[in-house]
């Protein structure tokens, strides 16, 4: 999948200026070697139970056919069954990635959104929901991931046979790498996860999410200028 950066555009019409926001693309998209990895676990669970079923039963009732017969038989299931491997090897890491994706736009909130903006308030066009003007306090850029914190690196303290302090060292080598690997995609994530957000009622109402923060600054600003007034 391509990159794409968060955009939005702004038409001025009788009834008022409508926003189209457009997030940026996940990190986590595109081809990825760890997601095949793991596809390959449950897509191989998979043709195993099957194929061990049905080639036992299917073996079996041929057994009676003749021993060439029944290798012939074996060698084409074989075949089969490696088809059937790869094809679902495939599907697990293509319904892998969606749920990656999915779960990756719900904490960065980013969805296409349209909004329609006028003198009366916001209107969110896919939900009609309606934030009128004089219930708005402010409009405020937000981080999805301002309330995450880094996973902590870890020593190690170890005596004893060199045996014993070489795997505690490989142990808390491996422990680090995999918080640093997780620390990095969040900050990775961060950097295309403002969302605006406007303050209405008391309550934060998200408005627009998955954008890079030039972006966010960009819909901020358009948005108080088309409701006509200085909302700080």
């Amino acid at each position: 999948m391509a990159k794409i950066d968060a955009s939005y555009t702004k038409t001025v019409g009788p009834d008022g200026v409508t926003f189209r926001i457009v997030p940026a693309t996940s990190p986590d998209a595109g081809f990825s070697f760890a997601r095949l990895f793991l596809a390959a676990f449950p897509a191989y669970a998979a043709v195993a139970i099957v194929g061990g079923i049905f080639g036992s039963v299917v073996l079996g009732l041929l057994s009676m056919f003749g021993e060439g017969f029944v290798k012939l038989i074996g060698g084409l299931l074989t075949l089969v069954m490696a088809g059937l491997f790869f094809y679902a090897w495939f599907l697990c890491y293509r319904w892998l990635s969606r749920w990656i994706l999915r779960k990756g736009a719900e904490g960065r909130h980013a969805y296409d959104t349209g909004l329609l903006v006028n003198a009366e308030g916001i209107t969110v066009l896919q939900t009609k929901q309606f934030l009128r003007h004089e219930d708005i306090h402010r409009l405020v850029i937000k981080n999805a991931f301002d309330n995450t914190l880094d996973i902590p690196l870890t020593g190690y303290v170890a005596a004893g046979s060199p045996m014993v302090v070489g795997a505690a060292a490989a142990a808390n080598a491996m422990t680090n790498s995999v918080a640093m690997l997780a620390n990095h995609k969040r900050r990775v994530a961060a950097r295309v996860g403002f969302i605006v957000t406007a303050e209405a009622g008391g309550v934060a109402h998200r408005i627009a999410g998955g954008l890079t923060e030039v972006c966010a600054h960009g819909v901020m600003t358009d948005i108080g200028r088309a409701l006509r007034d200085e909302i700080r």
